[in-house]
């Protein structure tokens, strides 16, 4: 058995975006979107577990990128949440 955690994502603010965002947390309540303009949104995805970070860009040609590394996934956690406070709900 395993406690599930929060899932939090940082997503362009966009109708589209929110319609989802809504979405998503009817059907979950472990789940936590916030928004930063689109100006300011990058490309790809990010997704951070333990000591993993794997990046994703799925237009185009897709690409993923993953990096095992403990120093490498703090402080691309402590770069995700300086993000979330700045985001808006």
């Amino acid at each position: 058995y395993r406690k599930l955690s929060k899932i939090k994502f940082i997503e362009s603010d966009t109708p589209e975006m929110r319609k989802l965002a809504r979405e998503d947390a009817k059907s979950s309540p472990f789940i936590k979107t916030r928004f930063l303009p689109p100006t300011q949104s990058p490309p790809f995805s990010s997704i951070i577990y333990g000591n993993n970070v794997v990046f994703m860009r799925l237009r185009d040609e897709p690409l993923v990128i993953s990096i095992k590394d403990s120093d490498f996934a703090k402080g691309f956690m402590d770069y995700f949440n300086t993000l979330w406070k700045i985001a808006k709900k």
